[in-house]
């Protein structure tokens, strides 16, 4: 995207904690915005629930952090929306989930 300079999206599980893997996300942070960080109302919890046996689970390693990201070229786009799909998921086993994360959603408008 940067050699092109057209916009665009970078998309996934990157396996990370913002706040604790600081160089990796300052590396994305110099050419993306983070959806979640900048929607004002993104839900502060992790993204990562292992087929539900860390739902609510205080010993979680950072239970208030998503390690799923959705991050888009620096000032080309507004989040007006960040989700985390997590409502009505119960369960502690891997049939009641689709996937040992949640999913996430992000709304943009384009600025240019």
């Amino acid at each position: 995207m940067e050699e092109l300079g057209v916009p665009g999206f970078f998309v996934g599980d990157l396996n990370s904690y913002r706040s604790l893997e600081t160089k990796v996300y300052s590396t994305c942070l110099a050419y993306f915005d983070d959806a979640w960080v900048d929607y004002p109302l993104s839900e502060q919890m992790c993204t990562f629930h292992d087929y539900g046996g860390l739902q609510g689970n205080p010993t979680a390693t950072n239970p208030n952090e998503p390690i799923d990201y959705i991050y888009s070229t620096r000032g080309d786009f507004a989040v007006t929306n960040f989700t985390i799909l997590h409502e009505g998921m119960t369960g502690t086993n891997e049939s009641t989930f689709d996937s040992d994360y949640f999913f996430i959603h992000a709304t943009f408008n384009y600025l240019s």
